[in-house]
C-alpha cells in the first residue's frame, strides 16, 4: 500500500510540473480562411493553450481582405505575438479585425485597414429597447486582455451603434 501511495505522490509531482510549450502559427497567403491564413493561424492559437506563442506573416503578403470577423484571440494563459511583417488586414468595411478576450498580446508592423464593428439593433415590441453599442472596429480589446502595439497603422476603421428599436406603443428606443 506504502508503494502505490508513493507512485501516487511521484505521479501527482510530474504532472504538476509539466512545461509549458510555445507554438508558432505562420501566415503564409492572403487568403480569408483556409490552411495557411490568418483566420486558421488563429483557430490554431485558440486551440494551442496556455504558453507562449506567435503569429507571424510572410512578407509581401499585401492585403488580407476579409469577408467576416475574424475570429476571437481566447488568450487564456497565453503571451501571444502577431507580428504583420508590414502586411495589412482589411475589413472590407463589413469586418471586425481583432477582438482579443484574454491573455497578453503584442500586435505589431502591420497595417489595420477598414475594420467595422457594428451594434446589434434594438428589439421591437413594447418599449423597443435602445441598440446595441458598435466597439473596437479595428480592435477590440475586453476587460481581460492586455494589448500592447508597435508599429501599427489604423486606417479607415468605424465603429458604429444599432440602431433603437421600434415600441408598439409609439416610444422608439435610442441607437446604440
Amino acid at each position: 500500500m506504502k508503494k502505490k501511495a508513493r507512485r501516487l505522490a511521484t505521479l501527482i509531482v510530474l504532472l504538476g510540473t509539466l512545461p509549458v510549450f510555445a507554438a508558432d502559427f505562420s501566415v503564409s497567403n492572403n487568403s480569408n480562411s483556409g490552411t495557411g491564413s490568418l483566420r486558421q493561424a488563429i483557430l490554431d492559437l485558440n486551440s494551442a493553450g496556455a504558453g507562449t506563442h506567435s503569429i507571424v506573416f510572410a512578407s509581401n503578403l499585401g492585403s488580407i481582405d476579409l469577408v467576416s470577423h475574424l475570429p476571437t484571440i481566447q488568450g487564456t494563459g497565453q503571451v501571444v505575438t502577431i507580428n504583420g511583417v508590414g502586411n495589412a488586414v482589411n475589413g472590407g468595411n463589413s469586418a471586425r479585425l481583432f477582438f482579443v478576450a484574454d491573455g497578453n498580446v503584442t500586435i505589431q508592423n502591420m497595417t489595420l485597414r477598414n475594420g467595422l464593428a457594428r451594434g446589434g439593433q434594438g428589439g421591437a415590441g413594447a418599449g423597443g429597447g435602445g441598440g446595441g453599442t458598435g466597439a473596437g472596429g479595428a480592435l477590440f480589446v475586453n476587460s481581460g486582455a492586455t494589448v500592447s502595439i508597435s508599429g501599427v497603422s489604423f486606417d479607415g476603421n468605424h465603429a458604429a451603434g444599432g440602431n433603437g428599436g421600434n415600441g408598439n406603443n409609439g416610444a422608439f428606443g435610442g441607437g446604440g
